[in-house]
């Protein structure tokens, strides 16, 4: 039904352009942003890195997945 409303040309366009969506949010949900800098009074920069990791993977790039 779409289709014919859209025409062949736009909807073949709009199904790359959702598939390429839907890639990129799969790569940017697989690997967080890093931390460039921590805060100076960040005490365990290595564990701030990790529960970045842990908080990305649990929050952010859950939503991302579903």
């Amino acid at each position: 039904q779409h289709q014919e409303l859209l025409g062949n040309d736009v909807f073949t366009t709009l199904v790359y352009v959702q598939a390429a969506l839907e890639e990129h949010c799969r790569i940017v949900a697989a690997e967080e942003p890093k931390i460039l800098m921590h805060t100076s009074d960040c005490q365990d920069p290595v564990g701030c890195n990790e529960d970045w990791h842990a908080i990305w993977w649990n929050g952010m790039a859950r939503f991302l997945l579903d």
